[in-house]
């Protein structure tokens, strides 16, 4: 279990390909603890069936890394994530 296993990957969560859907992955970060939540500075979430980012998202205070893209995100939600995370110094692509 990955998420069990977040301290021996440093922090790093690989869901890539996964064909995620948005409400699967909010079961996943619902999962974390909080302190891994607030050491988890890399999430790699492309090649996915996302739509939309959960609310729960906004919990994952150490984020420095970002990967979103080929999603199913829509312009508007793309133009939404670069205006959250701009400026906060994530490295995010989407």
């Amino acid at each position: 279990n990955k998420i069990a296993n977040l301290s021996e990957t440093n922090g790093r969560l690989n869901l890539s390909s996964k064909e995620l859907r948005t409400g699967q992955l909010c079961k996943i970060l619902n999962a974390l603890t909080n302190d891994q939540r607030n050491a988890l500075p890399m999430l790699n979430l492309h090649y996915n069936q996302l739509t939309s980012l959960p609310d729960s998202f906004g919990r994952l205070s150490a984020l420095t890394t970002l990967s979103l893209e080929n999603n199913k995100f829509d312009n508007n939600l793309k133009h939404a994530i670069q205006k959250r995370f701009n400026g906060q110094g994530t490295h995010f692509n989407i």
